[in-house]
């Protein structure tokens, strides 16, 4: 839930609010793609950190000389 009670955008909500602010720019206010955005970004912020983990844990599983011809 965000601070203004409004839920929290899931990534299929967010390709719908991108195709609604894409073609009915008129009906768009600033507030609303400003918060959509900050959502976008913690969504790709999310996404990254679990890469960034899993690429942590693979490096740990492979052999060290697996590792060395990276």
């Amino acid at each position: 839930m965000l601070s203004d009670g409004r839920p929290r955008l899931g990534p299929t909500r967010l390709m719908g609010v991108a195709q609604a602010h894409s073609t009915s720019v008129s009906h768009v206010d600033s507030a609303s793609i400003v918060t959509d955005s900050q959502s976008v970004d913690v969504v790709h912020g999310s996404v990254n950190a679990i890469s960034n983990k899993l690429h942590r844990i693979e490096a740990g599983l492979r052999p060290s000389a697996e590792l060395a011809d990276r």
